[in-house]
């Protein structure tokens, strides 16, 4: 089967690690049929690499203001002709096997509208950052589901699965038909998940591990929280709460969702305490009011805002 395949890749001033990316998808047993690189306005010489490498000849460079990783994989979106999407960052990599792999899980398993898959992570040598264990990068199964009804149950056996769109490849069709897209926020990939995953009909998941995330100083990931991390959690929230009241017909999502409030609802009180900007109250309760189907609700609610009473 041939596998029409774009790589989405947004980037900003990183000249020290692009080439790696690029070289990691030159690699590849079987090339992507494309690569989109968005340029979210960088001031060093990340595009004139792009430009130099020998990839060029399937690379599309587009260059933007500064507008965020959001907004640049956005553009990215809109620019893609595959059949499926892959999101990579700009100074992480793949393993050799990857697009040939996904190429052989599309064609055995009927075409799923996602495919999730497992990662690792690698320190660069001038990390001077704490040790990273992400456990949710390791896929918790091996199987397809052909339904988001038995997708969303073996879900909820699990603690947590990552979000992270380089954890993942999605079919095309969902982003246009769905008109799904990452808001300019941070925390950006964690909003649009549940709206991805229930816009899917058919989904496949493999423990084998293709992506290597690079911990590096100054990346989104590994930074000190700041307003803008409390905002981002703040859209988050919204979005949940919004999700809540647009799914109270469907039991499984119900809980889905209500399990990523409880679990966002404290990173958006934590976050904003760090950053020292003052927690939306208004919008705590409204969340509040959701974790109260969860048994021993109050004491969440207490333990999550650190008062006696709500």
């Amino acid at each position: 089967m041939t596998l029409h395949f774009s790589v989405i890749i947004p980037t900003y001033n990183v000249a020290d690690y692009i080439t790696a990316t690029l070289d990691s998808l030159a690699n590849q047993s079987l090339l992507p049929t494309e690569i989109i690189v968005v340029d979210d306005g960088s001031t060093d010489n990340t595009v004139e690499l792009v430009r130099q490498h020998p990839l060029i000849e399937r690379i599309t460079i587009v260059e933007q203001e500064n507008q965020g990783q959001g907004v640049a994989r956005n553009h990215g979106v809109t620019l893609a002709t595959g059949d499926y999407i892959y999101f990579l960052d700009s100074d992480d990599l793949l393993t050799d096997n990857f697009v040939a792999e996904i190429a052989d899980a599309v064609a055995e398993n009927n075409a799923p509208d996602l495919m999730f898959f497992s990662g690792r992570e690698f320190q660069d040598a001038a990390y001077s950052g704490s040790a990273f264990n992400p456990t949710n990068y390791l896929r918790p199964y091996e199987t397809a589901w052909r339904s988001q009804e038995a997708f969303f149950a073996d879900l909820l056996k699990v603690p947590d699965l990552s979000c992270s769109p380089c954890l993942y490849v999605s079919k095309r069709s969902l982003w246009q038909g769905q008109k799904l897209s990452f808001n300019e926020f941070y925390h950006e990939d964690e909003e649009l998940f549940y709206r991805l995953i229930f816009a899917a009909q058919s989904y496949y998941m493999t423990q084998d591990v293709y992506f290597l995330r690079r911990l590096r100083d100054g990346s989104t990931m590994s930074g000190k929280k700041q307003p803008k991390h409390a905002l981002g959690l703040h859209a988050l929230l919204q979005s949940l709460v919004a999700m809540a009241a647009a799914n109270r017909d469907k039991p499984l999502r119900m809980r889905l969702i209500r399990r990523r409030i409880r679990r966002f609802a404290a990173s958006y009180i934590f976050c904003c305490r760090l950053a020292k900007v003052p927690v939306d109250l208004r919008l705590v309760s409204r969340a509040a009011r959701e974790l109260r189907h969860i048994r021993g609700h109050l004491s969440i609610v207490r333990a999550l805002l650190g008062l006696g009473t709500l």
